[in-house]
């Protein structure tokens, strides 16, 4: 993955999904995909990937990837996004803000699939599967 190249990210925002037809008629839930671009890396004391991109609730927890087909690779896991103050503006334009929101700065934080590699290793859930 290189500094400004292009990822995406899944999940289900505000607890939402989506339902895809099948043509007999069946539907599945399926998870929001949601695009980004590799902003930085820290590497210091954790490996962590700053991601430019809106992330909402409901992503957190979910995989980063990039990649395509048999090239596709998933690099992190989505940890939250970052707030920054906005002054509230206020109705009449002659007066001053007064007031601060926090919105989202539109940066988020992906800890590197590394860490959710080593969980698995040292307390694998179901049969263990030999990687070729």
């Amino acid at each position: 993955m290189l500094l400004g190249g292009s990822c995406e990210f899944l999940g289900f925002p505000f607890g939402g999904a989506w339902r895809a037809p099948y043509a007999n008629g069946a539907t599945s839930w399926m998870l929001f995909v949601k695009h980004c671009t590799v902003s930085a890396l820290a590497v210091q004391p954790e490996r962590i990937w700053i991601l430019d991109g809106i992330n909402n609730v409901g992503f957190s927890g979910g995989p980063v990837f990039f990649g395509t087909g048999p090239e596709l690779k998933i690099c992190g896991v989505v940890s939250g996004y970052r707030t920054e103050p906005t002054d509230v503006i206020p109705a009449d334009p002659a007066v001053k803000p007064t007031a601060t929101v926090n919105v989202n700065s539109g940066l988020f934080v992906a800890y590197d699939i590394s860490y959710a590699i080593d969980a698995i290793h040292k307390n694998p859930i179901g049969p263990l599967r030999e990687v070729k």
